[in-house]
């Protein structure tokens, strides 16, 4: 009987173990995109306007193309907004407790 409770406590340790791994794991992939997310966005943004620029040839925008850059960036930042909040909403699945999530089947 002891022999069979300490064979449990061995496995039940070992698979906190085993999620805390996977945990730190999935933190990290999370931080690295998060990362190349806000790299890439910022590139994006630069890019566009170097190619509004570039348009005409002049350095500076004239009105009509400076409102073209405006909504482009509003635009490039409200999806910026929305897949950081997915970034987010996962990060907030890792700090829920295992066992929170195990006993409460969410």
């Amino acid at each position: 009987m002891i022999l069979i409770i300490i064979g449990l406590a061995v496995l039940v340790f070992y698979a906190w173990y085993r999620i805390g791994i996977w945990r730190k794991k999935l933190k990290k992939e999370t931080s690295e995109a998060e990362l190349k997310l806000h790299k890439a966005f910022t590139g994006l943004a630069d890019e566009v306007k170097k190619q509004i620029v570039m348009f005409d040839g002049q350095e500076t925008l004239n009105e009509k193309e400076q409102a073209i850059y405006e909504k482009l960036k509003k635009a490039l930042n409200a999806s910026e907004k929305v897949i950081q909040k997915e970034i987010d909403d996962i990060d907030e699945e890792f700090k829920k407790s295992f066992l929170k999530r195990l006993i409460f089947w969410k």
